[in-house]
């Protein structure tokens, strides 16, 4: 398969890195270690601010040998991208697959105004997913299976989402593909279906049964923890199920989301029911929030909430419909 040409090079380019001024001979620019502080002498003149030090001469006034001093010194700053990510971006140009966004994945990234908005997400969420040997065999026996409710219900499911032909679906989270086939079916040869995932592996596997099951109106689109990576693409519906709870960066993704949506498109989310002394621990360690804390959430982010719907089946999940505001 030809790569995509990419719209963008890496974004972010680390710029120079601003000298250190007004530091006098520098000797060793390392870091001492730490030592425990004398108490001052009482000699009414200021102390340094205890940090990081370095070792310079003191200029040599006899013919002593120069006496090593300790002051503060301020360390140059890191003026480089915000996340310390070059994140190239994607070009969509046929209706096939579409390799990966080439984005590197961390969970400790920061947003632009360095305010973290995943605290509550539970640490390493997403890094069984993120391994390149993870096994796309295992992750299917796991997701589809008729124990799982999302799987067991999805004829339901897929009917609740009013799909019509020729509309365009991003299935956020696509995981194994459990709606792929079922997606493609509904919007037909004028539709589109992008299978979205940060996964390297199962956005492989995600491929491979493209191929196979030659899906023509599927995407294969490997993002990163912030963004959809559709470019200037529009959709017309935003389904996300049992994956917004791994938003490591909510807001960025439902930000995302939002201008991807063409005005009265519309936003469903399925997720667990997170209930204190109702629900499985599992839901209850694993889920960082309950859904009215979700749905919340999404409201912020411009959404008009819709309604519930009732799934039959369904006892841990929920089925939740927003909308984009028409112009």
């Amino acid at each position: 398969k030809t790569p995509l040409p990419t719209a963008n090079a890496a974004l972010a380019t680390p710029s120079a890195t601003k000298p250190v001024t007004n530091v006098p001979q520098i000797v060793v620019p390392s870091v001492l270690p730490p030592v425990e502080p004398e108490a001052p002498e009482p000699t009414g003149v200021a102390q340094p601010n205890p940090g990081l030090l370095l070792e310079i001469n003191k200029p040599a006034t006899s013919v002593q040998k120069p006496t090593p001093l300790a002051v503060t010194a301020e360390l140059p700053q890191n003026t480089g991208p915000a996340d310390g990510v070059a994140v190239s971006m994607i070009a969509i140009s046929q209706p096939r697959v579409l390799r990966d966004a080439a984005t590197t994945i961390t969970q400790t990234q920061t947003n632009p105004d360095g305010v973290k908005n995943s605290d509550a997400v539970p640490q390493g969420i997403n890094e069984a997913f993120l391994d390149r040997e993870l096994d796309p065999k295992v992750w299917s026996a796991r997701f589809e299976l008729e124990s799982r409710e999302v799987f067991a219900s999805r004829s339901a499911i897929v009917k609740a989402l009013h799909i019509k032909p020729g509309m365009t679906i991003a299935d956020i989270g696509s995981g194994t593909g459990l709606f792929l086939e079922a997606f493609s079916a509904e919007v037909g040869a004028s539709g589109r279906v992008f299978a979205i995932d940060i996964s390297p592996r199962l956005v492989e596997h995600l491929d491979n049964r493209v191929t196979t099951e030659k899906l023509d109106n599927v995407n294969v689109v490997r993002n990163d923890e912030k963004s959809l990576q559709l470019l200037t693409h529009r959709i017309d519906l935003a389904f996300i199920c049992d994956t917004y709870h791994h938003f490591t960066y909510h807001k960025n993704m439902l930000n995302s989301i939002f201008e991807s949506l063409v005005p009265g498109g519309e936003l469903v989310l399925i997720d667990f029911d997170k209930v204190p002394a109702k629900s499985r621990e599992w839901i209850m360690t694993h889920v960082r929030a309950d859904k009215a804390t979700f749905r919340s959430e999404v409201e912020a982010a411009g959404f008009n909430f819709i309604e519930e719907v009732t799934i039959p089946g369904f006892n841990e999940n929920y089925f939740l419909r927003f909308r984009r505001p028409k112009l």
